[in-house]
């Protein structure tokens, strides 16, 4: 996922990953993964808001995931 940089700043963003999170609940999947880089410091903000985790890590990039709580019941 990526926002333009005239569009950066403006939720976005939030209301991009908001949709994804509902859609994975809606269809009862079991979570989101996602990669970043180390230095995308707004970014990894932005993922940890919405509940994710490091998972591993390279050179240069996190892996990061959100579980949806609710599959796994």
């Amino acid at each position: 996922m990526a926002v333009a940089r005239e569009y950066r700043r403006r939720r976005v963003g939030s209301a991009l990953l908001a949709t994804a999170q509902q859609m994975v609940e809606t269809q009862g999947m079991g979570g989101l993964q996602l990669t970043v880089r180390k230095h995308n410091e707004p970014a990894i903000r932005l993922y940890e808001r919405f509940a994710f985790e490091k998972t591993d890590e390279t050179e240069t990039d996190f892996k990061m995931r959100w579980q949806n709580r609710a599959a796994a019941h």
